[in-house]
């Protein structure tokens, strides 16, 4: 997804001292303490610990659940967090932090229900109203996601983001005029925004128009060099044009500021189009330079060495792909059939 469709969580909670047990206080001082400190395990022991002592106190349980989503831990943090909002059902901030663990448990239909509870009780809530639109979008109801991100456009009106976002969710409806108009819009805030030209270089591209894409994709690029988005755009641009040469020249510009070991995969593949072995190899070596326990390029890289009878070095790498393919039976049998003719 080329934009900015992501979840996020940008609220915190602050527990206020009210409690009626005078160490459940102390326990919160502490966590509190902990998690500015980022300790945030040793905060949930020290909220836990309050919890136990006032356990009718919803605002210390939705701390502990908002802990357990910077943990990744959504299954305790959903926990948490309903039993929170069985407490005290008019908080919107709790039902806002359990839309959120509840969309990165992928559990959808609660996490929009979630959500609109959240709005329900603050019709107001930019978070709330992404968040909602976040989890339509994964749903695949891009219509439904547009409204969302327009009701943030009226609360937040040069948010360039959120004109982005709904940019594309109008793409992926199929409406590129209305997308284009919401660009054009964008572009008037914030005109040297490198992501709204490859936004609509997308467009073009999708509507063949390929002259317009690439003069889009360009200025994008003559906006900021560096921008992976852009190059990635290009190198994909010149691909889908069959000129190999072009596209792996912007791949490389690409690698340069992408974190994707895809793009690096993608050099190795269009080498090996062009029966350029020695470049693929080099390619799938940067890769591994960068993301050392990518299971597939071992395995890739010790089929290419294989067939150029670097029998030691392949060898090498077919091996390294068997442990990391330690759970994986398919791999493991193509990988042992190589290490058997090796």
């Amino acid at each position: 997804m080329r934009l900015f469709l992501v979840a996020c969580l940008s609220f915190v909670f602050y527990v206020p001292l009210l409690s009626a047990n005078p160490q459940a206080i102390e326990w919160i001082k502490r966590g509190r303490t902990q998690w500015q400190q980022g300790n945030i395990a040793g905060a949930i022991s020290s909220y836990q610990q309050a919890a136990s002592l006032d356990p009718q106190n919803a605002q210390i349980l939705a701390s502990i659940g908002f802990l357990f989503t910077q943990q990744q831990n959504y299954a305790d943090a959903i926990r948490v967090l309903q039993q929170s909002a069985r407490l005290d059902p008019k908080n919107s901030s709790t039902f806002l932090a359990l839309g959120f663990a509840l969309g990165q448990n992928r559990q959808l239909d609660e996490a929009a229900d979630a959500y609109r509870t959240a709005l329900r009780l603050d019709n107001k809530s930019i978070d709330a109203y992404r968040g909602l639109a976040f989890i339509l979008s994964r749903q695949g109801d891009w219509g439904g996601a547009a409204q969302m991100y327009r009701q943030v456009l009226r609360l937040a009106p040069k948010d360039v983001k959120t004109y982005l976002n709904l940019g594309y969710a109008l793409q992926q409806a199929g409406d590129f005029k209305g997308a284009t108009a919401v660009y054009q819009a964008a572009d008037r805030i914030a005109p040297l925004n490198p992501d709204l030209w490859v936004a609509l270089g997308d467009i073009a591209l999708k509507e063949n128009q390929l002259q317009s894409a690439q003069e889009k994709y360009q200025r994008a690029l003559q906006i900021a060099p560096r921008h992976p988005a852009a190059n990635l755009a290009m190198a994909q641009f010149w691909e889908a044009q069959d000129k190999t040469e072009e596209a792996i020249r912007a791949y490389n510009q690409a690698a340069r500021v992408s974190n994707s070991p895809e793009v690096y995969r993608k050099i190795a593949q269009l080498n090996l189009q062009r029966n350029y072995v020695s470049a693929a190899i080099v390619a799938y070596r940067q890769l591994l330079e960068r993301f050392p326990n990518d299971a597939a390029t071992y395995l890739a890289l010790g089929q290419i060495l294989a067939e150029q009878k670097r029998t030691s070095e392949a060898r090498q790498m077919l091996e390294r792909a068997s442990v990391l393919y330690s759970n994986d039976p398919a791999n493991l049998s193509v990988i042992r059939n190589l290490l058997d003719k090796l």
